[in-house]
């Protein structure tokens, strides 16, 4: 039979477990804001019941213990989540990088190139009214000239638009470089630990891996001591204590910011082929046309618009320098000796109502250009639209999270208030036994 010391002994059993899960508790009030944290809770078990002399007195409980405190995190949950954040971060980084490239080419809007172009084609069809008139020619020459520094503007700024992407693709490598390397440090902490499950740790492990997560499609798997294993694609970049840093040039990256703005620097660099097909496609008609008639000074027109490289490697289209110091050099006349003859430049106003380029899909210059803010436009507003519509699913998946390993103050406190009156109660059951054990030691004498 146990004697009035078991009694004791459950008491004490009852204050150390109300006593280890209040600490539990407790830090779980301390941590309710620090991010990647996980909810704690103490998991208590009855102890091994104490087995009576005679059978069919059956067993006589023991106590209580905390079996374990256990971490509140679903990975699946987590999977799903990281999978998603990939998402996130791929349509963000490509809103991000064609907000600027939209912004350039927005219409309606003053001086852009479908105005700038419509108004080069009058002018060219007042020349042809009026192709003795200075000031006629002035016009035209005014009119190319702001058509050709837009376009030029133009493809400088997607050039600095790639330029940048460049540089943030380098910085985020870099970003996802030294999350790697911080994980490595952890599975190094993790394997050196006394548990096998070291909470805090495994917490700092999970936050970097959807830091990671939001700049690429990784892989991640778990070994039987909780290391961590990251991959992207083929390529493996954390194993263990080892790191395998991503280099810049080996990247093939699909989801993610970084998979975004790799997108995005192709998409630009298509706008910037399209930008440079329809700069080409207008001097080349324009100047083809034009070499078919006669200046003022009788002799037969040269090239209106020349495009030429730039010391940085440029291609910039301009006015032919001879044109711009003596407008009488505008072929307008189609015919020679004859001043009052304005049907070449007619016929270069006309170029406006050619929907054949081949060269252009079979389209118009201006058609073209249309198709290319539109295409512009379009992918903005896909990479806008899918990225509030992940970050909404995100969201949710995070709400799920939050609800099983996210703090409530409110359900911490009741939990607070019972192991607290748990606590009492086992220390008022203690305080029994003590008067027991005083009536028997001290006063049956």
């Amino acid at each position: 039979m146990p004697g009035t010391f078991f009694g004791v002994e459950i008491a004490r059993r009852g204050l150390a477990t109300e006593q280890r899960a209040i600490e539990v508790t407790q830090n779980n009030i301390a941590n309710a804001h620090t991010e990647g944290y996980s909810r704690q809770r103490a998991v208590m078990a009855a102890t091994n019941p104490y087995p009576l002399p005679v059978l069919s007195q059956g067993q006589l409980g023991s106590g209580v213990e905390v079996k374990e405190v256990q971490r509140l995190r679903d990975i699946f949950l987590d999977g799903e989540l990281r999978i998603n954040l990939a998402e996130v971060g791929f349509w963000e980084g490509q809103d991000n990088a064609l907000a600027k490239v939209e912004a350039l080419f927005t219409e309606p809007a003053e001086n852009n190139v479908n105005d700038l172009l419509s108004q080069f084609w009058n002018c060219w069809q007042e020349l042809s009214n009026h192709p003795q008139e200075a000031s006629a020619r002035q016009n035209v020459i005014q009119s190319a000239v702001n058509l050709t520094i837009s376009l030029n503007y133009l493809a400088g700024q997607m050039e600095v638009a790639q330029s940048e992407i460049k540089e943030n693709l380098s910085f985020k490598i870099k970003e996802l470089n030294e999350l790697a390397g911080q994980l490595a440090e952890i599975n190094k902490s993790i394997a050196q630990g006394l548990v096998k499950e070291n909470h805090a740790l495994m917490d700092q492990r999970d936050l970097i891996l959807d830091k990671m997560a939001r700049l690429a499609d990784i892989n991640v798997s778990f070994s039987e001591n909780n290391l961590a294993t990251v991959g992207i694609g083929e390529q493996i970049m954390v194993e263990g204590f080892d790191v395998y840093p991503l280099e810049e040039s080996d990247a093939v990256i699909n989801k993610g910011e970084l998979g975004g703005l790799l997108s995005a620097q192709e998409k630009i660099k298509n706008y910037q082929e399209k930008l440079t097909l329809f700069r080409q496609t207008l001097a080349d008609k324009v100047n083809e046309v034009h070499q078919q008639g006669y200046t003022l000074y009788n002799g037969p027109g040269d090239d209106f618009f020349t495009l030429a490289e730039t010391e940085e490697g440029k291609i910039e289209i301009a006015v032919n320098e001879d044109i711009l110091t003596d407008p009488n050099n505008i072929a307008a006349a189609l015919d020679s000796f004859v001043p009052g003859d304005g049907r070449n430049a007619l016929a270069i106003a006309g170029i406006r109502e050619r929907v054949d380029f081949e060269e252009l899909g079979s389209n118009s210059l201006a058609g073209f250009y249309r198709q290319l803010v539109t295409e512009i436009g379009g992918a903005k507003n896909q990479a806008q639209q899918s990225t509030a519509n992940y970050k909404l699913i995100a969201d949710q998946f995070e709400a799920q999270r939050q609800s099983l390993s996210g703090v409530s103050l409110d359900e911490e406190l009741t939990l607070l208030m019972q192991y607290q009156y748990a606590y009492q109660a086992s220390a008022q059951a203690l305080k029994v036994f003590d008067d027991l054990l005083d009536t028997l030691i001290n006063r049956l004498r």
